[in-house]
């Protein structure tokens, strides 16, 4: 028979050489996306390097360019395809929201580590995982357990099995039932802060909070309006690994688990231990790791590692996607909050940075003076009750304030507190419901004592946050009720600055002469004004605003610092009941430091939350278990291996590594691995594989659960072959050639999509063009490939 020509769906010429390693095919949308090294001209070296992610017909849909000297080694999707995964030479990993062309929501820095020198990444893996295995079986009716599991994750499977979905009432009212949905959505903050909360999310993310689509993505995306009929269930696991021997665990995208140590589970005397691949299933807890070690006996091994999250089953039934949910809602709250805080303090210092100014050069002349007048709040004071203005501060009026500059104050200062109050009320108070809702959705999972031993939730803990939250709600109404009035007053003050200017201007071109009607009709206007709100302002807030007390300005017009004392946590250790404490304090006119301020109760906030999350991840972390269930063959290619975790028809679940041989181009080894967590110790069944004409292996993929597809190449040719790697029978099915003469381009590397209705394969071609070949193009039909095998019997 002929060989069958797959159909071309798409095809792209890369403006620069691909960074080899870094092509990753979208698993739930026909996207591509692969990294290139921008070479300057005349350097050899790799200057920077960028990420675009293509769809088939060669269009970009967003570029995102790595950070100067920063090089990104992997590429990861997560399997919903929402989110893109970026691993970086920095050891960071950074979550990009595809569906808002590519803005970062998070920057994960690794954990510290005591060694001066950082272990570099050597793996990334994003996976998903069914807590309740028996309960994720059940909810979807017969009809739809055909649908492969890839497709559960898939954006539109939840609008195809919306009717499929069996009903659960004690279920729905425990998850689905949530009062956030119906809490208006927070406001979009300016971009340009710069600040990152101290979360380990600094790095660029200071506009992660600047539009509607990045919102939705951090607050939302695991909102219990999703379509998804797994949402209770699903646990979204984020690994990356090291080359020390260590994985570092994330769920839910950034919630923190920690890092485990591999190195006890493998030979005593490896001296290299780097994680290199990893392979789980949606229905077990249980993932593979393939580790890379060094020994005196052997230069390179690879060790098949059982990594068991035992937590996922065991906090299933006490809702362990509520617990991480609501974490990860009130951690990303922190960081919203930390940026309107830093917000307001440049707000703060932009609205009295001009007046500073202008009220410092009359003092300093007011200072010299003769007449007693030593400054501009007794002097205007003086203007505004008797009507009386000395020589300088007119002269400071009409030639340094001016009509110039006082429209500049009206505007700096009218803008600043303006911006203020709709900060408070906009962002600062909303977020602060936020975080009493999600609060008092963790207490409640703490109030049940097995769930709380279980998911390791403290309620003295949540008791703290929740009262600081208080706090801060209770300081952020004083701060809202404080600019309001500061506001009304500013206003008052302005009219009467604006009349004075002009009196005092008119008063001294008439000097000695006779009084112009113009000058007594403003003189009149002087009744109207405001007089005792204009000489509050004057006495208050030309002094030092009210707001000061309640937000730190960064720093003074002169750019000196403006910290001063933090108010002394010692005093009020327990935490608990400090709400009344502070309700006094704000009723008292307190010096600096005594009474604690919006930054302050932040940071206090910042460390209890993180005792809750540190609680939740130590618990967590605990169950989880590893141990080394063999050793591959010595002359397995680490550097070319893949792997599939296959759920067999008898419920238990087999792993196969895939790997080339390091002597031997053209032969394949097949590690086929029974999964049983009860004996994680086995001894794997070995099937080596010659590919047809001797050919080199450039790439080896898994397609689904019986299929392997193989990139080789020859000297005239290249071939894309497909191997049964379940049938016990060896057939290489030959499903697309490249014809290498007249200078061709070479196909070096291979990414498959194996989800259901649209299997593809990207060759990758000389690091500078990918194709996409559609794999069920050419396939014979069912009644087909029953005939053909009948005729081969």
């Amino acid at each position: 028979m002929a060989p069958s020509m797959l159909d071309v769906v798409g095809e792209k010429f890369l403006p620069f050489r691909c960074h080899p390693g870094t092509l990753s095919y979208c698993p739930s949308m026909d996207l591509i996306a692969v990294v290139t090294i921008l070479n300057v001209p005349g350097d050899d070296a790799e200057t920077e390097q960028k990420l675009g992610v293509w769809r088939l017909n060669g269009q970009q849909v967003f570029g995102w360019d790595a950070p100067a000297g920063l090089a990104i080694q992997f590429v990861k999707w997560k399997l919903d395809g929402r989110l893109l995964a970026l691993g970086t030479s920095d050891g960071a990993i950074r979550l990009l929201n595809v569906m808002n062309a590519g803005k970062m929501v998070h920057c994960l820095y690794p954990p510290p580590v005591e060694s001066t020198v950082r272990p570099g990444l050597s793996c990334l893996a994003w996976t998903a995982n069914f807590g309740d295995v028996k309960g994720m079986k059940d909810l979807l009716e017969e009809e739809a357990k055909g649908s492969a599991l890839d497709e559960l994750f898939s954006l539109d499977f939840g609008k195809k099995a919306v009717g499929k979905v069996k009903a659960d009432l004690p279920r729905e009212l425990a998850c689905g039932v949530d009062v956030e949905t119906s809490i208006p959505k927070l406001s979009a903050l300016p971009p340009g802060t710069g600040a990152g909360g101290g979360w380990g999310f600094g790095g660029g993310d200071d506009d992660v909070f600047s539009t509607r689509a990045s919102m939705d993505a951090i607050f939302h995306s695991y909102s219990s309006t999703s379509n998804r009929p797994s949402r209770y269930d699903e646990v979204d696991v984020l690994l990356t690994g090291f080359e020390d021997g260590t994985i570092h665990i994330r769920i839910f995208d950034c919630f923190d688990i920690g890092s485990v140590d591999l190195t006890s589970s493998l030979p005593k005397d490896s001296k290299i231990c780097k994680v290199l691949r990893h392979v789980a299933h949606p229905l077990s807890s249980t993932h593979a790791l393939a580790v890379q070690t060094t020994t005196r006996k052997a230069a390179c091994q690879l060790h098949v590692i059982a990594l068991d999250l035992n937590f996922i089953p065991q906090t299933s039934p006490y809702y362990l996607s509520t617990l991480a949910t609501k974490s990860t809602q009130l951690l990303n709250l922190l960081r919203y909050l930390t940026q309107v805080s830093t917000h307001l303090s440049i707000e703060l210092r932009g609205a009295f940075d001009l007046p500073s100014k202008l009220v410092r050069n009359i003092n300093e002349t007011l200072a010299q003076s003769a007449d007693g007048q030593t400054d501009f709040i007794t002097a205007a004071y003086q203007l505004v009750v008797t009507g009386d203005c000395g020589d300088e501060l007119r002269d400071w009026m009409i030639d340094e304030v001016g009509e110039r500059n006082i429209k500049r104050w009206d505007k700096a200062s009218a803008l600043g507190m303006e911006n203020i109050r709709r900060f408070t009320h906009e962002c600062l108070l909303p977020a602060l419901e936020r975080c009493q809702v999600v609060v008092s959705r963790l207490e409640g999972l703490s109030r049940f004592t097995k769930s709380a031993q279980v998911l390791g939730l403290d309620l003295q803990s949540l008791d703290r946050v929740m009262d600081m939250v208080d706090c801060l709600n209770l300081l952020g109404h004083y701060l809202l009720k404080t600019v309001s009035k500061e506001i009304k007053q500013f206003t008052a003050f302005m009219k009467w600055l604006r009349l004075e200017v002009e009196i005092q201007g008119l008063e001294r071109e008439n000097a000695g002469g006779p009084g112009s009607e113009r000058l007594d009709e403003l003189c009149m206007r002087r009744d109207d004004l405001d007089v005792r709100t204009v000489l509050d302002y004057i006495q208050g807030v030309m002094g030092k605003s009210a707001m000061v007390a309640f937000v730190r300005p960064s720093v003074d017009a002169r750019g000196t610092s403006l910290e001063g004392p933090s108010y002394d946590w010692s005093q009020n250790q327990a935490d608990v009941g400090f709400y009344e404490v502070f309700k006094k304090m704000l009723k008292i006119n307190l010096g600096p430091g005594k009474r604690p301020d919006l930054d302050d109760l932040l940071r206090r906030l910042t460390g209890q939350a993180q005792k809750v999350f540190d609680g939740i991840a130590q618990t967590l972390r605990k169950s989880v278990l590893h141990g080394r269930v063999c050793t591959l063959q010595q002359d397995c290619n680490a550097d070319a291996t893949t792997a599939r975790m296959v759920l067999k028809s008898e419920g238990q679940h087999e792993v196969v590594f895939a790997t080339t041989n390091r002597t031997e181009a053209s032969q394949i080894s097949l590690h086929y691995i029974p999964w049983d967590p009860a004996h994680p110790s086995q001894v794997p069944r070995v099937r080596d594989f010659t590919i047809p004409h001797n050919e080199g292996a450039q790439g080896i993929q898994f397609v689904d659960d019986s299929d392997l597809m193989v990139l080789s190449s020859g000297q005239e040719k290249a071939h894309l072959y497909t191997l049964s790697y379940t049938s016990p029978d060896v057939v290489w099915q030959e499903r697309h050639v490249f014809d290498l003469s007249g200078g061709a381009k070479i196909p070096s590397e291979l990414e498959v999509n194996g989800r259901k209705g649209r299997r593809a394969a990207c060759v990758l071609e000389d690091g500078i063009k990918f194709t996409v070949f559609d794999l069920d193009s050419g396939q014979p039909d069912e009644e087909t490939a029953q005939d053909e095998d009948t005729m081969i019997e």
